[in-house]
């Protein structure tokens, strides 16, 4: 089983963690206790998603992460 996945961002392939260790040692340290506490809250039906969306904190980018704050502006003001 690899340790990495390859996986594309803003048009990009980049290689990303594709264990737990691995993902908490990318991540910036401020980080961590957020993410290890979302994977002690895990689920085996919730840990595909926990890993997922760690991954995906990994490679966003910029612009990424202002399309994802638009869009929960929206969300906000539609509820």
């Amino acid at each position: 089983m690899a340790d990495t996945l390859r996986t594309f961002s803003g048009g990009r392939e980049v290689e990303v963690p594709a264990t737990l260790p691995g993902i908490r040692e990318a991540l910036p340290e401020e980080r961590r206790d957020d993410f290890d506490q979302a994977v002690a809250e895990a689920t085996v039906h919730t840990i595909h998603a926990v890993m997922r969306h760690w991954i995906l904190e990994l490679v966003e980018d910029d612009e990424e992460r202002a399309i994802v704050a638009r869009l929960r502006g929206r969300e906000g003001r539609a509820a």
